[in-house]
């Protein structure tokens, strides 16, 4: 049944034009989404992981440089 649920909200998506992350996830993890979709939805997972973790560095160095400055 979760695969059906799966594959249709993943298919209707993509009629649509749109992509859904939920459904990619679940179809990547089981291993039964196509090998073209697989590889964009991991590259755009690691892009977006990417992008979090400059943010966290760069948030968390001006933390460090106000703090420096109040001393």
């Amino acid at each position: 049944p979760l695969r059906m649920f799966y594959e249709s909200m993943y298919l209707e998506k993509k009629k649509m034009g749109v992509r859904s992350p939920l459904a990619e996830a679940w179809l990547v993890s089981c291993g039964v989404l196509d090998d073209e979709a697989a590889l964009r939805y991991l590259e755009d997972k690691d892009t977006l992981k990417r992008g979090q973790l400059i943010d966290m560095k760069s948030s968390k160095s001006m933390k460090t440089d106000k703090t420096a400055l109040g001393s």
